[in-house]
């Protein structure tokens, strides 16, 4: 089995950070942050598109496979939020107001 590792240049030239899909997790230098898999869904399909809006009703189809619903944008809004909170200045996750999210 082949472990994938996506790598991101981070923030203002931080150093490279890798995403371990695989192992639900965010590696910075030596230290592992653990992910849930719907907050590792999110960040996969944010570096997947870096530099392209994610729209709330691709992130709705992606975690739920429903289209877009009151509940699930307020829930995907919550799981942004423990993302930042987890990843603090290693990634910046940017909010289009309204639309949905991007990693620029």
């Amino acid at each position: 089995m082949q472990m994938v590792l996506q790598m991101i240049i981070t923030r203002k030239n931080r150093g490279v950070t890798m995403h371990d899909d695989e192992n639900y997790r965010f590696i910075v230098g030596n230290q592992y942050i653990e992910l849930t898999v719907k907050e590792n869904k999110i960040l996969k399909i944010l570096i997947e598109n870096k530099n392209r809006v994610v729209t709330f009703e691709q992130l709705c189809m992606a975690l739920y496979n429903d289209p877009l619903d009151i509940y699930y944008r307020s829930n995907i809004a919550l799981l942004i939020r423990r993302l930042r909170k987890k990843l603090g200045q290693n990634v910046h996750i940017k909010n289009k107001f309204g639309i949905g999210y991007t990693i620029p």
